[in-house]
């Protein structure tokens, strides 16, 4: 290798007596901070001796470190600078290459604070240098000085900092002209710097002058005064300087690398006294002071490192070194992996030094796997130290004890093993309940909350209820009481802080404040499918319509389809591609709006944030719209075809809850053996119109809502589930069809589940009903199968259940409706109708039914006699579910709405 090629490599300056290596090879010999001829490029002062090689013997120079400014005396102020000429003599054949380094003798006197090199070199790096910084190595490749009878190659400033005196000992490890020729230095290039005006010196020992002029200091140490300035030393023992065994925690290949990561001990102590500070630099950062009685750092990725360490003893003396070292291989990219318990969340968190691939995240209790999650399901921010993840378990209970694993499932680079890692997340907090005694109320009403502990149910002294940013004290038997004065959905959450020495786990209610609408009567209302969104079709009072009745009005109204619903004094009904409100006596049409497609399903009658009444409808190619209830206007439309859909329909029951609308989209390519295609349900925000998520599933029947949670009906291998509103993920159970293996069968939902009280009710595509316990998702009963004409995707509208005190009432594909017993289910009577039926309701003792041939038909709830009958004047299309309020009966039947009420007397 000829002198170019041995010299145009790297660059190089490190601060603190060590080179950062990079991989490279210099004239044979590794950039590790070793010379090539072998000797340690420690920056000790001493001869200039040498050269890269002795091939270069009869180009020869001298080198030199003299001040820039031209100054005679060796001698500045603490905290001034002086700047410093490297300066290579008469290099006739010019300068192109350097490696040399310019060290400080005695560190506590002067640090070096920055170089730079001449020349404009191909390739130069000059790293930063600042405060303790005793050492810089300079190394250049391809520069192009020419040569002179002085020529400067480089520039060092040099800052004072205590009283004394230090040698600037320049050696050159190599030189070479531009054209790869080698020089052979000789000379004596050292230099002297004394600083005046400081305080101790790094011995921590005091200076002190008669006068305020010092003396100088000669190259050879002994120092003179002048005729008129004399100096007195003072002499005391030096103190001794810490001294630092370093050692490197990591496996070591032959070649001197490490297998990361390398954790860096320093073992500092002080023969005379002892350590204050340990400081470290990695990689030329900002120091970061350690525990002095543990002083370790530890190091990751693959690549060059060093070290830079402080130590600092009680008498001020200072010990500073850097310790580089290389790593080839790295291991595990994950930095810290930690589990938390905040509230009743278990909250994981992982920084990495790269991104996560092939690692999977497990809470676990008493040996049980709980959920786990994969890096996709991990949520990621990128930050300053690395990439960060983090992902909460939001199913804890207070009391149980959870461990976190986190396993790589995969091998990371060369040679490290997949492995796990655990940590123990334990729950000693005291679980509180929050209760109200109404959770529907309007405004103006007040809300008795109670704060209890859930072990014992005892009232928790000295708790607090937050609501809408306001704080209500609870007394000492955990009582509050807030007054709601305006509409709206509320969280109210009970804290208690831990002045008990105990730590407690906060519990939350949602509240419904309502609009003040002139004292309307919740029977006269029938906002819904069935009444209320728990389609239990059931309400145990009202109007007994057993005798003889008669029509008091029809209005056309093409109302095939959608059933309809009553709220604030309107009945409302939707079909074809058109929305009516009527009054309910005569029936007129106070107003009508046309959408852009046909509406299959009932609308909801609800309120706004504001409390002003709307009207929500989901039409047959899957765009949700919001209404205004008294003008029919149009706020608002959202198309909900969710991702990958082509086409989309709403054909069951949605369900509206604290501001969110739980819409089934269904996709009618789903039922095809060959597609690919799912059903899904959405979250519509109904306050921004934006979807908070989409849960995707091969079948998504309709919704139904209870005590605060949805209930849905669901596909093959999970017919009902259940979920807390708002939350995607947020699932308590799931409940599938049971066999003899504990396999699904894959049965299909039909229509929508109804619940009442602590069951839930669900019918399969083979006509059996399931009855399911909403805590738990145990199965209470099944029946035997009801008979149906038609396979399960024949039926467009499947009807729902009434759920009575003692029965469960279910209308069939065959024109028959049963009732079962609510306890067993077991068959109690059926009733043959003149054709298919809708959903039924209950009020009073009376089942209501409506057939597809528009009969309304009363049966007696007890044995499902027939009460009466009324005939719509035209053949219906499609089942529907009647409305009972205030004396009356509203149903759609064939092409019109009516009224049917009892026989004046």
């Amino acid at each position: 290798m000829d002198g170019r090629a041995a010299l145009a490599v790297v660059v190089l300056l490190a601060v603190g007596g060590m080179a950062v290596a990079t991989p490279g090879v210099l004239d044979g010999g590794l950039l590790d901070g070793t010379p090539l001829d072998g000797t340690p490029f420690d920056g000790i002062a001493g001869d200039l001796t040498g050269s890269s090689d002795d091939a270069g013997g009869d180009h020869r120079t001298a080198v030199s470190v003299v001040p820039a400014d031209g100054a005679t005396s060796g001698s500045i102020r603490a905290g001034s600078k002086r700047t410093y000429e490297i300066v290579v003599a008469d290099p006739g054949k010019g300068v192109g290459s350097s490696a040399l380094s310019l060290s400080v003798a005695n560190g506590s006197v002067a640090d070096v604070v920055s170089a730079a090199v001449s020349g404009d070199p191909d390739v130069t790096d000059v790293s930063p240098v600042g405060d303790g910084a005793d050492r810089v190595e300079i190394r250049t490749a391809a520069a192009d000085l020419e040569g002179g009878r002085d020529t400067v190659i480089a520039t060092v400033t040099v800052r004072g900092e205590r009283d004394g005196t230090t040698d600037l000992a320049l050696r050159v490890q190599s030189l070479g002209s531009p054209a790869g020729d080698a020089y052979a230095v000789t000379g004596s290039p050292d230099a002297t710097l004394a600083v005046t005006g400081g305080s101790d010196d790094e011995s921590g020992e005091p200076t002190t002058e008669d006068d305020t002029t010092a003396g100088s200091t000669t190259p050879g140490g002994d120092t003179t005064t002048s005729d008129e300035t004399t100096q007195d030393e003072t002499t005391a023992d030096p103190n001794q300087p810490p001294t630092v065994e370093v050692t490197l925690d990591a496996r070591q290949f032959e070649n001197g690398s490490y297998a990361g990561p390398v954790t860096v001990d320093l073992a500092a102590s002080d023969a005379d006294g002892a350590v204050e500070t340990v400081a470290v630099s990695v990689d030329g950062g900002e120091f970061e002071t350690l525990d002095p009685d543990r002083p370790e750092v530890t190091v990751q990725g693959r690549g060059s490192h060093e070290v830079t360490y402080r130590v600092t003893d009680d008498d001020g003396a200072r010990k500073t070194d850097t310790v580089p070292f290389e790593i080839a291989v790295g291991g595990s990219p994950i930095e810290s992996f930690t589990a938390t318990d905040p509230g009743t969340d278990v909250g994981v968190s992982i920084v990495t030094d790269e991104a996560l691939a092939g690692v999977e995240v497990a809470v676990s209790a008493d040996g049980e796997v709980l959920q786990t999650f994969d890096e996709s399901q991990l949520e990621t921010g990128d930050g300053s130290d690395g990439f960060e993840y983090a992902a909460t378990y939001r199913q804890a209970e207070a009391g149980t004890n959870y461990t976190v694993t986190i396993e790589e499932l995969v091998t990371y680079r060369d040679w490290a093993d997949g492995q796990r890692r655990s940590v123990e997340v334990t729950r000693d907090r005291v679980a509180m309940n929050l209760t109200a005694d109404e959770r529907t109320v309007t405004e103006g009403d007040a809300v008795t909350f109670r704060v209890t502990r859930e072990s014992d149910g005892f009232g928790v002294e000295n708790a607090t209820v937050e609501i809408d940013g306001n704080a209500v004290d609870a007394g000492f038997d955990g009582t509050a009481a807030y007054e709601f004065t305006e509409p709206g959905n509320y969280t109210a959450t009970a804290r208690k802080s831990a002045d008990d020495g105990n730590r407690y786990v906060a519990d939350s209610v949602e509240i419904t404040v309502r609009a003040e609408t002139g004292g309307t009567d919740p029977a006269s209302t029938w906002p819904g499918l069935q009444g209320e969104q728990s389609r239990s079709g059931y309400r145990p009072d009202g109007t007994v319509l057993r005798g003889e009745v008669e029509r008091d009005w029809s209005r056309f109204a093409q109302s095939y389809g959608s059933s309809p619903v009553m709220a604030g004094g309107a009945l409302y009904t939707a079909s074809g591609e058109v929305v009516r409100a009527h009054a309910p006596d005569p029936g007129n049409i106070t107003w009508h709006a046309s959408l852009d497609a046909p509406i299959e399903v009932a609308p909801v009658a609800g309120q706004d944030r504001s409390g002003e009444r709307v009207l929500y409808v989901a039409d047959s190619e899957g765009t949700f719209h919001a209404l205004d209830a008294d003008t029919g206007e149009r706020r608002w439309s959202k198309q909900l075809t969710a991702p990958g859909q082509s086409t989309a329909t709403v054909k069951e029951a949605f369900a509206v809850l604290d501001g969110v609308a739980y819409v089934p989209v269904d996709d009618p390519f789903a039922e095809r053996e060959d597609s690919q295609h799912d059903d899904s349900l959405v979250a519509l925000d109904l306050r921004t119109q934006s979807v908070l998520w989409t849960r995707e599933a091969g079948h998504v029947g309709g919704v139904a809502v209870h005590d605060e949670k949805l209930y849905v009906s669901a596909g093959e291998d999970r017919m009902l589930m259940k979920f807390e509103p708002g939350a995607e993920k947020a699932q308590y159970w799931s409940y599938r069809t049971p066999t003899s293996n504990g396999l699904a069968r894959g049965e299909k939902t039909l229509g929508v589940p109804s619940v009442r009280g602590d069951t839930a009710y669900v019918r399969s595509e083979t006509g059996v009903v399931h009855a399911v316990a909403v805590d738990g998702g145990e199965q209470r009963w099944t029946s035997q199968p009801l008979p149906n004409d038609r396979p399960a995707n024949d039926i467009e509208h499947p009807s729902s259940m009434a759920i009575t005190d003692d029965l469960v009432i279910v209308s069939t594909d065959t024109a028959t409706l049963y009732a079962l017993d609510r306890a067993t289910g077991e068959r109690v009577w059926n009733a043959t109708a003149d054709d298919q039926l809708g959903s039924p309701v209950v009020v009073d003792g009376t089942a209501y039914v409506v057939s597809d041939a528009g009969t309304l038909y009363a049966l007696d709830a007890a044995d499902g006699s027939t009460l009466w009958s009324h005939e719509a004047d035209r053949d219906g299309f499609g089942r529907t579910s009647p409305v009972v309020v205030d004396g009356r009966v509203y149903y759609a039947g064939g092409l019109s709405v009516y009224a049917v009420e009892p026989v004046a007397s």
